[in-house]
């Protein structure tokens, strides 16, 4: 949905468009995300998560972890669940499943830095 806010086809690469989307805009999505699901979601949630597991950047074993963690992957990491694999209820799901934009279309770690380093250079 992110990608379609910010003018991108289902194909390319939205790094540019998601590094100038609204400031404003993203913090009332975590907002929101945060209030209905009891703060159990949000970008400011997945961050806390991200930053608990060494700010991973790359693949690779931190990155595992996060993925693990909020639920995105199989336990051994084995492979990533797809989105209707996704437990999507708060009461559930792992803390910070949700949103699962941050991974976005490709599973591609450099979409999720991109939004991961709007939270982490914020002081929110």
């Amino acid at each position: 949905m992110l990608i379609r806010a910010v003018g991108q086809k289902k194909s390319g690469d939205p790094t540019d468009e998601l590094r100038n989307f609204p400031w404003a805009d993203l913090q009332t999505i975590d907002g929101l995300w945060k209030r209905y699901s009891d703060g159990q979601f949000g970008f400011s949630v997945q961050k806390e998560i991200w930053q608990k597991h060494g700010n991973p950047t790359s693949s690779g074993a931190q990155w595992d972890q996060f993925c693990v963690e909020v639920g995105w992957q199989l336990a051994d990491a084995s492979r990533f669940y797809g989105m209707e694999e996704l437990k999507a209820d708060p009461q559930f799901s792992p803390r910070g499943e949700f949103p699962r934009s941050w991974v976005l279309v490709s599973e591609s770690i450099g979409f999720f830095s991109t939004l991961a380093s709007r939270f982490v250079n914020s002081s929110s």
